[in-house]
Parts: C-alpha cells; structure tokens; sequence
C-alpha cells in the first residue's frame, strides 16, 4: 500500500494536473474565441474586398465608357474640322475669284476713264455738278480720268 505521503503527493498531482487541464482549457478557450473573432474579420474583410471590386468593375466600366465618348467626340471633332476646313478652302477661292474679278473690273474702269480723259471733255462742265475735280479737268490727263471715274461713281451711287 502506499504510504500518506505518496498519497498526498499523488493528490497534489493530481489536482497539478487538474489545474494543468483547467489551464489548458481555458487557453484553448480563449484561443477558439480568438480564432472566432478572427474569422469574424477575415469574413468582413472579403465582403469588403467583394464590395469594392464591385465598385472597381463600376469604376472600369464607367471610365471605359468615358473614354468612348471621349474619343468619339474626338473623332467627330476632327471631321468636323476637317469639314470647316473645306468649307473655308471654298470660300478662301471664291473669296480670291472675286478679289480678282474686282481688280479686273478696276483695271477696266482706269482703262476707260484714260481714254475717256484723251477726248478731253470734262463731263462735268455742262451739268454744273462738282465733284471736286481739282482745277475742273485741266490739261493733265490724269486729272482728266479722276474726273470721268468720279463722273461715273455718281452715276452708280445715283441707280
């Protein structure tokens, strides 16, 4: 049989064990909490990761849109430029066939009034109208042909 003291050493073992297993409970206790709580967070933190990936696929698919509409209107820009340009091109020639129409006609209205001034008459003497002809068409010829072409822009100014 045993004797007292290994009965009370085997006690005190028994309750070391005990307190042991206590212990070791508890810790597995508060390490399944822990293990609670973090899969807890682990399960918010993918429904978060799922939310903004939602939002960056919003995100991506917006900005691709934009990008369309950007580059759409960047190409319709264009043609229009392009558009005005030969619009302008066009008028830019018309605006030069007149130009020179304009000179033409000028160079006919001089070529006139010169061989009008060579008859040497003044057109306006028997009217009586000024129309501030220096000297009233003296001998110089170029006076003369000042005077017939201001003969005739009244004329015009008059219809």
């Amino acid at each position: 049989m045993l004797s007292k003291e290994e009965i009370e050493k085997a006690k005190e073992r028994v309750s070391n064990l005990g307190k042991s297993i206590q212990a070791n409970c508890k810790e597995k206790s508060n390490m399944a909490t822990s293990i609670e709580t973090f899969l807890q967070y682990t399960q918010e933190l993918e429904q978060e990761n799922k939310d903004l990936k939602k939002g960056q696929t919003s995100l991506m698919s917006s900005r691709k849109k934009w990008k369309d509409r950007y580059y759409n209107l960047k190409a319709k820009n264009k043609e229009d430029i392009e558009e005005w340009e030969s619009v302008l091109d066009c008028a830019k020639f018309e605006i030069n066939k007149l130009e020179q129409e304009n000179n033409k006609q000028s160079k006919i209205i001089d070529e006139m009034a010169e061989y009008l001034a060579i008859i040497r008459d003044c057109p306006n003497e028997d009217k009586g109208a000024n129309l501030d002809c220096e000297n009233r068409c003296s001998n110089d010829d170029s006076l003369y042909a000042e005077c017939w072409k201001q003969y005739f822009e009244k004329k015009v100014d008059e219809k």
